[in-house]
């Protein structure tokens, strides 16, 4: 049964984007959409089961909200390249950032950018959440590695302008993440509250470079991230001296600021993650988004905030809210600053276009970029031909829909979308019966013949552990961190793909079989 629309949800409506709950709208979102319709909506794995449904979806999105505001919505998804797709079931999985800029061609980053801001368009999408412009300054890293372009400042401000203009090229609007800077954590701000140890000078010097180039180039929306530059300060995201001070007055971003998830555990005061952020991150149920962090949010100088699920729950939250919200939200100076917030919002969403394409103007496959990228790559490996192939990896890689399409499109070829069985998983052990957190998926386990070890971890694991590991296999692809290949010394056939991605698994196919 949909919730009442009341007054705090026409009052933050159009400040907030929010999720859905399925592949097509229920009655109760058609309803809000239309009587409290939000500034835009976020798409995930959970909406996507193919390009003509999403081009549907999309368009119902579009209508309702068009003919309830007059104003067309931000339709965003994260589909950044390698593990970070979660379009891939409708338009495939592109490289990872890495991957895309580890040839240092400009011309073919440029295409390999634009070519996934095309098929994203195509389908109705409008807003894409990328590029990432964090530098990736921390090896260990485990929310960024290859979703940054790389570890050098220099090199990360270049691609980062090449990708903002790439994807304004194709008629989209571009988003920079995840300001002002995740590269130089340890931890995921899924789960925790990472603490990056920089002051605000550091900062301009080794992570704001990027950002300050993508600004340049004109990207029309930046991310805040849920980090803090020092122990007892407030995340980023809820940090007016992030947010307002450094990012809209220094850096005189004129653009849309939104916050990362709010439902994440890096900006929740008990520091819980609510559900259904990240699916490969083990985050526990929460209650409601406190009010203090949705009127933190705005009041320190955010124009969107990020809800990422459902929009029936997202509304019944705010109902709970109502009271101390709308005292929150009634001062002259929040009023004030919701509406700059509103003249940025109603700017950009006139800015995209109302329409969407009938028909993809080229097969979800046919990427002939990407499968250059990748032979480029690849050509740097030796093997002595076929193997047979063992997946390495955490429980939580294998639970990953882009993970689980990567496996079968290496077993199968172009025509492998998902694991079609279930994939029997093998702990790793160490020579005592411990239990290191790694698991093999064998899916032809009495095939004789060389076997090559395919490491999908995208969590840095203890070099001994590998090392050990690694004696049994004749060639190694590293698919997952490709910081990994070090703990491979003396290792002749290793392979790195800087991420997963369909290229990169034709050529492992390919590689398997002998090279055909």
């Amino acid at each position: 049964m949909p919730v009442l629309i009341r007054d705090i949800h026409r009052q933050l409506a159009p400040f907030i984007v929010t999720g859905l709950a399925g592949t097509e709208l229920t009655p109760a979102e058609r309803e809000l959409l239309f009587l409290a319709p939000p500034a835009g909506v976020i798409l995930f794995h959970r909406n996507v089961e193919s390009s003509g449904q999403l081009r549907l979806l999309t368009s119902d999105i579009r209508a309702i909200v068009e003919e309830a505001s007059g104003l067309t919505p931000l339709i965003m998804a994260d589909h950044e390249g390698g593990r970070i797709s979660v379009l891939a079931r409708a338009i495939g999985t592109p490289p990872s950032q890495m991957a895309a800029w580890i040839p240092r061609s400009e011309k073919l980053l440029a295409r390999v950018i634009a070519g996934t801001a095309r098929r994203m368009k195509e389908c109705g999408i409008n807003l894409t959440l990328s590029p990432v412009a964090d530098v990736n300054s921390e090896p260990p890293n485990p929310v960024i590695g290859t979703r940054s372009f790389g570890e050098d400042c220099e090199e990360v401000s270049a691609a980062v302008r090449i990708a903002v203009g790439a994807i304004a090229g194709e008629g989209m609007l571009s988003c920079l993440k995840h300001f002002p800077g995740h590269g130089a954590t340890v931890f995921d701000s899924h789960l925790t509250l990472p603490v990056i140890g920089r002051t605000i000078e550091q900062l301009r010097a080794e992570e704001l470079p990027p950002f300050i180039a993508g600004i340049k180039e004109g990207a029309d929306a930046v991310m805040t991230a849920h980090i803090t530059l020092a122990e007892g300060d407030p995340p980023a995201s809820l940090d007016r001296r992030i947010v307002t001070g450094l990012l809209r007055e220094k850096l005189g971003f004129g653009g849309v600021i939104i916050t990362d998830a709010l439902e994440m555990a890096g900006v929740l005061p008990d520091g819980i993650a609510m559900k259904s952020i990240d699916p490969a991150a083990e985050n526990k149920a929460g209650d409601a988004i406190p009010a203090a962090v949705i009127a933190t949010a705005l009041e320190v100088g955010s124009d969107l905030l990020l809800m990422s699920r459902p929009l029936e729950e997202v509304y019944t939250e705010l109902e709970l809210h109502e009271g101390d919200l709308a005292g929150a939200l009634s001062a002259d100076a929040m009023a004030g600053r919701m509406e700059g917030s509103a003249v940025r919002i109603a700017a950009i969403r006139k800015k995209v276009s109302a329409s969407c394409t009938d028909t993809l103007s080229r097969a979800m496959d046919d990427c002939p970029d990407e499968a250059f990228l990748m032979r480029k790559i690849f050509s740097a490996g030796e093997t002595d031909g076929p193997a047979v192939p063992v997946f390495l990896g955490a429980k939580t890689d294998f639970d990953s829909h882009t993970v689980q399409r990567f496996i079968s499109r290496v077993l199968e070829g172009p025509g492998g979308t998902g694991l079609n069985r279930p994939a029997v998983l093998s702990p790793v052990r160490t020579d005592d019966g411990r239990e290191t957190g790694l698991y093999l998926f064998e899916p032809f386990r009495r095939q004789p013949g060389r076997r090559s070890l395919i490491m999908l971890c995208r969590k840095p694991q203890p070099g001994d552990i590998i090392r050990d590991l690694a004696s049994g296999y004749g060639s190694f692809v590293v698919a997952g961190r490709p910081w990994d290949a070090g703990l491979l010394p003396g290792m002749s056939q290793v392979i790195v793909t800087y991420g997963i991605c369909d290229a990169a698994a034709d050529e492992i196919a390919k590689m398997l079989r002998g090279r055909e």
